[in-house]
């Protein structure tokens, strides 16, 4: 899932019940020999399936939500980004080599956010509107106990926890982008005035 920083209630919610925390990770910087907008890497190699965002300066935050303010203006170095989300072939990938179980499968009261589109007269500022607690839901049955995972290795994994996107990332040898890198790469090349929808350069 490519999702934009900001509407930070929202965002803090869905990253932990639905990982837009792993979705995508970073290498420790190391500036390519030639600089474009977002110069895709040789298909092999430490950097295989990543962009290198340049190095910028920018406004950050919003206010149109009072959790993004305050506007501030940040500056973030360069650094390597996964073009796109982790699938789940990915993420089996990985609790395949290490045993690993998520926070969603392990013994309580398990079960994990659920993305419900609302419909009717609901307040849409409520994340309560748009996720509900379902139990049995995990990243193998990323809608309940009934649903699979089965056809969709290329779908970005979903109800993964930030313990768990935390994992994922070192097991390959990588870190989670911080807010301010975040915004950075889905801001693209809009740097100086607010981004309400997501730029095409991103």
């Amino acid at each position: 899932m490519p999702l934009k920083t900001g509407r930070r209630t929202a965002f803090a919610a869905a990253a932990v019940a639905a990982v837009v925390g792993i979705a995508w990770l970073l290498w420790p910087a190391q500036e390519p020999v030639r600089i474009a907008a977002c110069p895709l890497p040789p298909p092999a190699g430490p950097h295989a399936g990543m962009v290198f965002v340049p190095a910028a300066t920018f406004t950050m935050g919003d206010t149109v939500y009072a959790e993004e303010g305050p506007e501030r203006q940040v500056t973030a170095g360069g650094f390597w980004m996964d073009r796109t989300e982790v699938t789940n072939a990915e993420f089996a990938a990985f609790v395949k080599a290490t045993g690993y179980v998520t926070t969603a499968e392990r013994p309580g009261k398990k079960g994990a956010a659920v993305f419900v589109m609302p419909s009717g007269n609901v307040n849409l500022s409520s994340i309560a509107s748009w996720w509900r607690y379902v139990e049995g839901a995990n990243w193998r049955h990323p809608r309940g106990p009934d649903s699979s995972i089965e056809g969709r290795d290329n779908d970005p994994v979903v109800a993964v926890s930030y313990e768990d996107a935390l994992a994922y990332a070192t097991w390959k040898g990588r870190k989670l982008p911080t807010e301010e890198q975040w915004e950075r790469a889905a801001r693209g090349d809009e740097l100086s005035t607010p981004v309400h929808d997501q730029p095409r350069s991103a």
